[in-house]
Order: C-alpha cells, then sequence, then structure tokens
C-alpha cells in the first residue's frame, strides 16, 4: 500500500493502548463516515442509550458508530429507529429506538442464537442474520484522530482492491 507524502507511519514502535474485555459488540447504523469525539455522548443516541442504559449479566457491550445504512439505504435520522449489529452472533436488529435497548440486550446479546444462520424473534423488534462471514472494522474518525480518517479511506481501497480478485468485495 502507498501512502501519501503528508502520511507518515511509524511501524517500528509497538502499538499503544488496549480495550477493556467485553462480552459483545453493538454497531450502530449512523451512515455517517464521522461523529464527534465520543459517541456515546451524543444526546438521544443509541450509542449513548447502550453505554449508559444497557446492563448485561455476562459483562461490557462495546458500542461503536458505523457507516451502516439501513436496509433501504437510508440514513438514519439521529434521533429516529436505526438498525444495529450485533457481534459475535453476527445479528442485525432493525427498527431499534432509544427505548429499545435494555430489550436489545435481554433478547439478542444475553441470549445469542445457537445456529448463526438463525433469526432470533422478538415481537418488538425483527431480526436477521448478517450475510456476511466476516466484517472488517476500520476507524474512519476524524475528529478524534484525523490520521484514522486518512488511513481509513487507503486502507479500504487497497483491500478492496485485493479482495476484488477473488470475488471476496
Amino acid at each position: 500500500m502507498k501512502c501519501p507524502k503528508n502520511v507518515k507511519i511509524d511501524s517500528t514502535l509497538p502499538m499503544y493502548g488496549f480495550i477493556k474485555e467485553f462480552h459483545a459488540h453493538v454497531l450502530v447504523a449512523t451512515g455517517k463516515q464521522d461523529w464527534i469525539p465520543k459517541v456515546e455522548q451524543e444526546d438521544g443516541s443509541l450509542m449513548k442509550a447502550f453505554k449508559s442504559d444497557a446492563k448485561s449479566k455476562f459483562g461490557r457491550i462495546m458500542v461503536s458508530a458505523s457507516n451502516l445504512t439501513l436496509p433501504g439505504g437510508e440514513a438514519p435520522d439521529n434521533c429516529s429507529k436505526t438498525t444495529i449489529l450485533v457481534l459475535p452472533s453476527f445479528t442485525f436488529v432493525d427498527d431499534v429506538s432509544y427505548s429499545d435497548v435494555q430489550h436489545v440486550v435481554e433478547t439478542f446479546i444475553d441470549v445469542p442464537p445457537e445456529n448463526p444462520t438463525e433469526s432470533l424473534s422478538s415481537p418488538r423488534l425483527n431480526s436477521r442474520p448478517c450475510p456476511h462471514d466476516y466484517v472488517v472494522l476500520l476507524c474512519s474518525h476524524k475528529r478524534r484522530d484525523a490520521r484514522c480518517g486518512i488511513t481509513a479511506l487507503l486502507i479500504k481501497k487497497e483491500m478492496g482492491r485485493h479482495l476484488r480478485r477473488h470475488d471476496l468485495y
């Protein structure tokens, strides 16, 4: 991968930081590429609801904003219902609102499907299996660290170039 001259990546130093252990990872579809530095502090957002209100009996829930779009292709409103992807069960849950967060935890996180190809059912929310075997997460956050906003696009382009050769993208 060739980086622009102004992008310097030091691969000699060890990577710093770590992520605390978590039980599940929730990706919230926002349709956006960039967010405020701490997405869990955005008032009215599902990220804030999961961070402050969601309690799993199995441990911490990691929550991330994502540029995923809704099944219809439209970008969700910040205050409206949206789609989430629950990992590691690879389950999409549609039309999730702020008030649905604990129900999502109890139905889709604390009771993951036995068979990943099956959808869990809920009278309140529709779910469906993720059609992909793998999900690659790239940080494209420009406001927290501009390097992510620059390098994510380069990495995505390069991965796409290699994966297309194998009909994987």
